[in-house]
């Protein structure tokens, strides 16, 4: 796991204990936050390219397709605790 990955973590877990351990929450955030926008727009003109146009409904039904894969990737849908192998079974 990378450094940021744990400060990911940790700032998910607990934002109040990543920032008395001197990560900068703020800064962190906003920059996840700038990567989830950018991934965003790349994914926006990929769709937009294939039909050479903008379509408001191109991306419906890909919920349910991103659902299933944080399913099979381990993610708990009733809570739980996270991992390093991604899965909330692994203590």
């Amino acid at each position: 796991m990378t450094v940021s990955g744990r400060r990911t973590y940790l700032i998910g877990a607990n934002p109040v204990a990543a920032r008395l351990s001197g990560i900068k929450v703020g800064r962190h955030l906003t920059s996840l936050y700038l990567i989830s926008a950018l991934l965003a727009g790349i994914t926006g003109i990929l769709l937009a390219s294939e039909f050479k146009a903008g379509v408001s409904g191109r991306a419906a039904g890909y919920e349910f397709d991103a659902l299933v894969v944080a399913l099979l990737g381990g993610v708990s849908i009733a809570g739980g605790f996270g991992s390093v192998l991604g899965c909330s079974w692994a203590r």
